[in-house]
């Protein structure tokens, strides 16, 4: 019987193999002083709210802000704040934005995005 690997996946390893994919989106980006990356996959992610909702809630953070106050700010319900790599890889496939800041170490924010059918 083959025992599952429970080991951490490395995150530079994970998000290469999604960047494999021409759909894929993983950008390091800069708002003042903070660094944040985000990732997603352009055809399953609602651009609207992306450019809506998102981007502007990132620009009115401060210098040093935590994921937490990221999804207080956001107004995306179900939002996910998780260390867990399969947890995050598997919400991307499900249409969900993955949004790392800088300074949070390996806690990774996590929100649905998904497209509607009048998006297409």
């Amino acid at each position: 019987m083959l025992k599952k690997n429970k080991q951490q996946k490395d995150p530079n390893s994970v998000f290469e193999a999604l960047s494999r994919s021409a759909d894929f989106t993983n950008e390091l980006s800069r708002n003042g002083d903070f660094l944040y990356r985000i990732s997603f996959f352009r055809s399953l992610i609602n651009g609207h709210l992306l450019h809506e909702q998102i981007l502007p809630s990132l620009k009115q953070l401060h210098l040093s802000p935590t994921l937490e106050e990221l999804k207080e700010r956001i107004p995306i319900e179900k939002a996910v704040i998780t260390s867990d790599l399969q947890t995050v890889q598997e919400a991307l496939h499900r249409a969900a934005l993955r949004l790392d800041l800088r300074q949070t170490g390996a806690k990774r924010f996590s929100c649905r995005l998904k497209k509607r059918k009048a998006d297409k």
